[in-house]
């Protein structure tokens, strides 16, 4: 979907994070219905991805040198549930992989207002945004809610998950974790570009 939209909210019950609203313009852009489920992610597995390079950022892969994984920190059960417990060094090689990338903010946030995201609410879902201020972003409602976080070390999630309480997964909430977090209800869904082929 492309053109215009309000990204953030005015809404009494919005945080600092998501205000003021403002006018975003994306380009046309695919992004998954679904959130990548186990059995996908498993593909990755069982292709090597957590041993071949090819798939990483040069930071991922030196992330993932220093750690003993080999799959999602959360992992088993029903193979069609989101995959989770993974990083977003973990998120961003599983995107490469299927050719894809990661979700923007806006991206996310518009597809998620439109009604076109399944499965929303079931896995926090990374995305390529640094957590960073709007433009006329003031502190509301303490001064180290959102600013102190604001420091090109955490990359925002969106969406909620099934611990998450209902008032929080609105499109605008924005949750913000470091890369490296593998806490157990981190998902993904991929996107793309238009001119990199079809969902």
């Amino acid at each position: 979907p492309s053109g215009s939209f309000c990204q953030g909210s005015g809404q009494a019950e919005a945080l600092d994070n998501e205000r003021p609203m403002q006018t975003v313009h994306l380009p046309s852009f695919w992004i998954d219905q679904h959130p990548v489920s186990q059995s996908q992610y498993a593909i990755f597995l069982e292709a090597g991805g957590y041993h071949d390079p090819q798939w990483w950022s040069e930071t991922g892969w030196e992330w993932l040198k220093f750690q003993t994984i080999t799959r999602p920190n959360t992992w088993g059960g029903c193979a069609d549930l989101p995959v989770c417990g993974i990083s977003w060094y973990e998120a961003d090689a599983y995107s490469r992989f299927v050719g894809k990338r990661l979700p923007t903010e806006p991206e996310w946030e518009k597809a998620a207002k439109l009604g076109l995201l399944a499965g929303q609410g079931q896995v926090w879902e990374w995305t390529q945004t640094w957590f960073h201020p709007y433009p006329g972003f003031e502190l509301y409602p303490y001064h180290g809610y959102s600013a102190a976080y604001f420091d090109d070390a955490h990359r925002v999630l969106k969406g909620g998950s099934r611990a998450t309480q209902l008032a929080l997964k609105r499109p605008s909430f924005r949750n913000w974790f470091p890369p490296e977090s593998r806490v157990p209800f981190t998902g993904l869904r991929c996107a793309s570009d238009v001119a990199m082929g079809n969902n």
